[in-house]
């Protein structure tokens, strides 16, 4: 059973097609203030991951954000991540 996950939202975030998946526990997603993500994933498996998107970011679309083996992903304010790109601390071969 997963615990101590958290999905942190500050005031005036946009979401639009969001999707979060999280497998393990103490995973954190921040998704700062006047964001604006649309067609994202956010996808975490083992323990101690985060994901932090700066205060301002934005994505078009296509967009995926994947943390594993206790990694971070983290994007400044004013981000602008465009259509189909993806982020992987990982090669997709768990431990």
């Amino acid at each position: 059973m997963e615990k101590n996950n958290r999905v942190i939202i500050e005031d005036g975030v946009r979401l639009h097609h969001v999707k979060i998946q999280i497998s393990g526990n103490d995973n954190t997603i921040i998704i700062g203030r006047n964001c604006s993500i649309q067609d994202t994933i956010f996808a975490m498996e083992e323990d101690h991951n985060s994901v932090t998107l700066g205060a301002g970011t934005t994505t078009t679309g296509g967009v995926v954000f994947s943390a594993i083996e206790g990694s971070k992903i983290i994007v400044g304010n004013d981000g602008m991540i465009s259509r189909d790109v993806w982020f992987f601390t990982g090669d997709g071969h768990g431990m």
